[in-house]
């Protein structure tokens, strides 16, 4: 037998279900901010692939 009643288990689970969802909408907020604030700005994300050191490297 378990030693929660039926209604303590339900609180937990949407308790948690409500902390996950106010977690992903947070998230969300902020990325809208993010790219509301990028835009506004006018700046650019640096390209991932690109190299960020010279290509030309003198030889010692």
């Amino acid at each position: 037998m378990s030693s929660f009643s039926v209604p303590m288990v339900q609180f937990i689970a949407l308790t948690l279900l409500w902390y996950v969802a106010a977690l992903a909408a947070l998230m969300v907020v902020a990325g809208l901010l993010r790219l509301a604030v990028r835009k506004f700005l006018g700046s650019q994300e640096p390209e991932p692939n690109a190299t960020t050191y010279p290509t030309e490297v003198p030889w010692v």
